[in-house]
């Protein structure tokens, strides 16, 4: 999860916070800085983590009340699986050849 910290009281020197007060650099330092390729990497990378725990469980749950037989069940279970395979698709694409 990320954080935001908001500190009352600053122990450093004004002319070290670089965008203190200045909203066009604040504004484009996401798109110079590539930020924002950045930021969607982890949360692909979160949204993996998290559809590999939903399918676990899902599993665990269909061979605990012993449902794997019916069609539907089928149908939830690929829709999860290949959801889980394209954002890991994605994720490895990403890293293997970035912009």
């Amino acid at each position: 999860m990320d954080a935001v910290v908001i500190l009352r009281q600053r122990a450093g020197a004004v002319d070290r916070i670089f965008l203190l007060r200045d909203v066009e650099k604040c504004n484009k330092a996401f798109a110079v800085t590539g930020a924002v390729a950045q930021m969607a990497h982890q949360v692909v990378t979160k949204d993996v983590a998290k559809t590999e725990f939903i399918l676990g469980v899902a599993s665990l749950i269909v061979d605990a009340i012993a449902i794997e037989q019916y069609p539907h069940i089928h149908e939830k279970m690929a829709e999860i699986i290949i959801n889980l395979e394209t954002m890991r698709a994605f994720c490895g694409r990403a890293r293997w050849r970035p912009r």
